[in-house]
């Protein structure tokens, strides 16, 4: 097997399963089919409960110190205030949403990537794929160049006690 899983896609998920699979010494390739990053921001808000994901991955120092921490809203129009709205959760270390645009929230996981040792293999697009019983046939296209990844059809790594579809 070329790695033990092959990552398709560089937004917050792919990124974050990468960083992952770093810290865990997985063996895996994320490719992403734009040249790079975006500069645009498609969402805002982290909230607590993802941030403590994030905390329990090593990763929520960068996002804590990026945020504009928001404890509360007010819904505003031609000067009147339709509504207020307190945001303080008291079960969470967390007691904010963090408000970081998406292409902040990539950069940062890129760059924690990248101290790990980690790439994103950027202008590759993911082509097809093809099950055998025990490892994953992709092909990918970078700049017109198709190339395989074989990648184990890895469900859950002998080191873990796996259920279907969750890690205990």
């Amino acid at each position: 097997m070329d790695v033990d899983l092959l990552i398709v896609g560089a937004g917050p998920v792919g990124l974050f399963l990468a960083n992952e699979c770093a810290r865990r010494g997985l063996r895996w390739r994320l490719v992403e089919a734009r040249g790079s990053q975006s500069v645009y921001s498609k969402a805002l808000a982290i909230f607590p409960r993802t941030l403590e994901i994030l905390d329990m991955a090593g990763l929520a120092g960068p996002f804590l110190e990026a945020a504009n921490r928001v404890t509360s809203v007010a819904v505003v129009t031609h000067g009147r205030a339709l509504a207020r709205m307190q945001f303080t959760p008291e079960e969470s270390p967390y007691p904010f949403i963090a408000m970081v645009p998406q292409n902040v929230t990539e950069q940062l996981l890129v760059e924690q990537l990248q101290l790990r040792g980690g790439v994103v293999e950027y202008d590759t697009s993911f082509v097809s794929a093809v099950e055998h019983g025990d490892h994953v046939s992709a092909t990918v296209d970078r700049k017109g160049q198709r190339s395989t990844i074989t990648a184990g059809n890895l469900t859950c790594p002998a080191r873990w006690t796996c259920a279907p579809h969750s890690r205990s």
